[in-house]
């Protein structure tokens, strides 16, 4: 219950007036708000919580006048001002050139159609570098039916991203790995077989370049830990010498690597004898590699080079295509030791020319 008093004077005459009300519904009404406000309060703390923990940006884009509102994560993740007013087209300006008539075109349908849209797309950030986000969103309907806004959230996925180009790419090496030395074994089997006069001479020798083969592999996968330069060079061509090994000439002084290092030019190094062996100088009795390497003066660094020449094989002419073998090439050299590797496809047969920075490469 809640009393009021009130004093009036009336004809010299003291009246006190007194007024009883029941506000048992309203002080329910104020204690059902409070309790309605703490809940809201700790339901916005979670969502709070969950948005700052999977690093969520939220914005809501105003279909009438295109004006966009978006929390501080949405501009840091999207490269916009952090404060000011926004306008769609501003976070149109930073999506990706080649994803933009995608996303407009889910948007539109989402604005049109569906009422929902979820969508992943490359976004340019303050250097200009792009990254992965994902987008989704539903329509707001107004009472006349008509699409009034958009809301929605904006996460970063590009390391999701780039662990499935990773496993991607993984596969596909594999798959060229396991085809290329079943190529290898083929080209093993058919060498051995022409340089040997018994069977037990052909076992002997089939064997022996057999095993080669697998020290190699171990080395691919970690199994040393340290090597050098002409080892992952004998350890690749070793199976395709003849008995006096005239076929095979190597010319450097000694470079080590640790076994990161080890496995890059292990992986160039068996490209290009595969190659040599399925098409090239090693395909013939008659074909010679020499590999030469040394160090040469850059600019303000040292340089590891490495020349890989073919002759006396089957006519080379430049490939039509680029196969997956030069670009595991290129991508072993370029990423992992910041080197460059040069393709010249002579009548004489193939010169590959490799350079990397000595203190990417030497110990």
């Amino acid at each position: 219950m809640e009393a009021t008093l009130s004093r009036h004077v009336l004809d010299g005459r003291i009246t006190l007036t007194v007024v009883i009300r029941d506000v048992s519904e309203s002080r329910r009404f104020e204690q059902e708000l409070e309790a309605h406000n703490r809940k809201l309060a700790a339901s916005e703390s979670r969502l709070r919580l969950a948005l700052e923990g999977g690093r969520m940006g939220t914005w809501e884009w105003n279909l009438q006048n295109n004006e966009l509102v978006g929390d501080g994560a949405m501009r840091h993740l999207w490269g916009l001002s952090e404060q000011g007013p926004l306008n769609v087209d501003d976070a149109f300006a930073k999506v990706h050139p080649d994803d933009l008539p995608e996303l407009r075109r889910v948007l539109d349908r989402a604005i049109a159609k569906d009422g929902e849209f979820a969508r992943e797309f490359r976004v340019l950030d303050r250097e200009e570098s792009s990254r992965w986000v994902a987008g989704q969103g539903a329509v707001l309907w107004g009472r006349a039916g008509e699409a009034e806004t958009m809301v929605g959230v904006t996460f970063d996925v590009s390391e999701r991203r780039e662990l499935e180009e990773q496993r991607r790419l993984l596969a596909a090496e594999l798959n060229h790995r396991m085809k290329n030395m079943m190529a290898l074994v083929q080209s093993v089997v058919s060498l051995t077989s022409r340089g040997t006069s018994s069977v037990d001479a052909y076992k002997q020798a089939l064997q022996g370049r057999l095993g080669a083969i697998a020290k190699s592999l171990n080395l691919t996968q970690g199994g040393e830990s340290r090597t050098t330069l002409l080892d992952q060079i004998l350890r690749e061509l070793e199976p395709f010498r003849n008995a006096d090994g005239t076929n095979v000439v190597l010319e450097g002084p000694p470079i080590s690597f640790d076994a990161k290092m080890g496995l890059s030019v292990g992986l160039v190094l068996h490209e290009l004898a595969t190659n040599a062996a399925k098409y090239g100088a090693l395909s013939v009795s008659t074909g010679v590699v020499e590999v030469k390497w040394g160090i040469e003066q850059g600019d303000g660094s040292r340089l590891l080079t490495l020349e890989w020449r073919e002759s006396g094989g089957p006519p080379v002419s430049p490939p039509t295509h680029r196969g997956f073998g030069s670009t595991l090439i290129e991508t072993s050299l370029t990423r992992s030791l910041r080197g460059t590797v040069k393709f010249d496809y002579l009548p004489r047969g193939l010169l590959c020319r490799i350079m990397v920075p000595l203190d990417a490469a030497e110990n």
